[in-house]
């Protein structure tokens, strides 16, 4: 810890602040304990995002549609997109 002194004309001030290295780490471990809890939700957002982009990438690709294939492979929209083209989009089969 650095400690800077003020003099304010009576009153004597004491600041003390942590260095940059120390700063970095009370950062870090900070953000390691957000991710440890938010963790089980990331993974099952990365699981649902990869089961509704996959069955909606194979629905476009088997009909031909390349640029709704092209936006769902690049855009990552936590299933919201591939949902909307299953349930919207997708030209309905000829029987």
């Amino acid at each position: 810890m650095e400690t800077l002194l003020l003099e304010t004309g009576d009153i004597l001030v004491t600041t003390s602040f942590p260095s940059p290295e120390q700063l970095g780490a009370e950062l870090f471990a900070g953000n390691l304990e957000i991710l440890g809890r938010f963790l089980p939700l990331i993974v099952a957002l990365i699981i649902w995002e990869f089961v509704w982009k996959g069955i909606a990438l194979r629905k476009a690709g088997t009909k031909k549609q390349l640029w709704r294939f092209i936006a769902m492979f690049i855009i990552n929209s936590v299933g919201i997109l591939p949902i909307l083209y299953l349930l919207f989009f997708q030209k309905k089969d000829e029987k």
